[in-house]
């Protein structure tokens, strides 16, 4: 059930032209969140979906979580790119997968999820997968926001959105992270 919330917290968004190459700042980003996801030593292969979540509402609520809240970030919530993401985006040993193959592989009209995660865990040699909103940096360049989701089984896995500080852009990120739902 989890994997299935997972798969549906997706909100449509309008795809923009051109494949951007990812950004240092993302790659650190998403590099960060990893991590703190998966332990400081990521995992030889990592299963990511190619195209980015659209971010869902997001209340006064949650942006306390984080501290004061960080108006300038909220209109840039609704001009993200929906660009599928580039291999380089992620570490090393990433592996893209599109959105619809992965939901089609875990479909209930297809097979049962333990079944799918067997195929996962042996065509793609991961235990889990992961999914991204496009990250959104503060002007400042200080502060960030990205949505994740991780899932790992029929009952194991979390979505929410995570925080990133540092104190300057040559410092590494470092993640505070408010999940929405974990099993």
């Amino acid at each position: 059930m989890l994997t299935a919330l997972l798969l549906a917290f997706t909100l449509v968004a309008t795809p923009q032209a051109a494949t951007p190459q990812a950004s240092t700042d993302e790659r650190s980003i998403f590099d960060a969140v990893l991590k703190d996801l998966l332990g400081k030593e990521l995992p030889g292969a990592l299963l990511i979906e190619s195209t980015p979540r659209a971010f869902n509402y997001v209340g006064e609520f949650d942006w306390k979580k984080f501290g004061p809240t960080p108006d300038a970030l909220s209109p840039k919530l609704k001009t993200l790119s929906t660009v599928p993401f580039t291999v380089d985006a992620f570490p090393k040993g990433a592996q893209l997968i599109a959105q619809q193959d992965l939901m089609e592989l875990f479909s209930p009209k297809n097979r049962d999820f333990d079944e799918a995660w067997t195929i996962v865990r042996t065509k793609y040699k991961v235990q889990s997968t992961q999914a991204f909103s496009r990250p959104v940096i503060t002007d400042d360049g200080l502060d960030a926001y990205v949505m994740y989701s991780h899932g790992c089984g029929m009952l194991c896995g979390q979505y929410g959105y995570a925080w990133l500080h540092r104190t300057s852009r040559s410092d590494s990120w470092v993640v505070k992270r408010f999940v929405k739902i974990v099993s």
